[in-house]
């Protein structure tokens, strides 16, 4: 697993599990990316919300197509909200859960060509949700999935169960008021101005 920070953004990309000769194949992954509204990088009383973009990569075939994925994201506070359906298209989606910190989702996208043709991208944004919290103290919330199923297209709209370590070693970042680090900053100023 690899995460890497880039001011509000962090990429978190986890190492591809070999293949199962007993159960489903592939050693394909998720990504997960985490897009602060605070430039901080952290959830803040005043940007409470974060926003996960949950992708697909196939690792041993990338020109496979993504199918579908049945699963949980869970959160170990906080609520979620499920926003968009990313890059699916033409997409099928059922979300549950919404407004606690276990997220049901159903994303998938139709592929029976030559009449629809699903998104060939690779890797592919398969769904876009919103976590927010009212609690602020100084903490990380872990972020896993848990897979019922994970599935992509073979040929003419045949789909194949495929193995997807679960997404693990992403963490949001909640902080309290940043104004409590200003407050330390003016507490250090007015000590200086004493000195003089």
């Amino acid at each position: 697993m690899s995460i890497e920070r880039y001011g509000p953004f962090v990429f978190v990309v986890l190492a591809a599990a070999s293949a199962s000769l007993a159960g489903p194949v592939g050693t394909d992954s998720y990504v997960a990316v985490l897009n602060y509204s605070d430039p901080s990088g952290f959830v803040t009383p005043t940007n409470p919300t974060v926003e996960l973009e949950l992708w697909v990569t196939f690792i041993q075939n990338p020109g496979d197509r993504f199918a579908g994925a049945d699963l949980d994201v869970l959160a170990g506070d906080g609520q979620w909200s499920f926003i968009d359906e990313g890059m699916l298209d033409p997409p099928f989606t059922s979300v549950g859960g919404v407004g606690s910190p276990t997220l049901s989702l159903i994303a998938g996208q139709i592929h029976y060509p030559p009449q629809v043709i699903g998104n060939p991208v690779n890797p592919i944004h398969i769904a876009t949700l919103s976590w927010t919290t009212t609690d602020f103290t100084s903490r990380s919330v872990n972020i896993t999935t848990f897979t019922r199923a994970l599935k992509k297209y073979i040929e003419f709209g045949e789909n194949m169960t495929i193995f997807a370590p679960e997404l693990s070693g992403v963490s949001i970042s909640v902080i309290p008021a940043p104004a409590s680090v200003g407050t330390f900053a003016g507490i250090g100023i007015l000590a200086l101005r004493r000195r003089r």
